[in-house]
């Protein structure tokens, strides 16, 4: 998987985020709010398939951590951003 690519997903995840805060905070109508909150679900679906197999084959984590990883991949969509940060980013600048 590149760089490019999961620098794509952590940088939607985080829009995914605004998003959700808007629709909370009810700045956005409720609607439009849910409608663009469900079609902008979907291509959560890539992203976690590509930082899952990321995940899998990175050697800088071991098993324990790489179990709180993919929780926090699933219950909170930002940490694909944070692990990113920590992991991909430096990686990718080194190669």
């Amino acid at each position: 998987m590149s760089a490019a690519k999961l620098q794509r997903y952590a940088a939607f995840t985080l829009a995914y985020s605004v998003l959700l805060v808007l629709l909370v905070v009810r700045i956005l109508p409720e609607a439009l709010g849910l409608v663009l909150a469900l079609v902008f679900a979907l291509p959560l679906l890539w992203a976690w398939g590509a930082y899952q197999a990321h995940l899998e084959l990175n050697d800088a984590v071991d098993d324990g951590e790489r179990q709180l990883w993919r929780v926090g991949f699933y219950l909170v969509p930002p940490a694909m951003a944070a692990y990113w940060w920590m992991y991909v980013r430096g990686a990718g600048a080194q190669e």
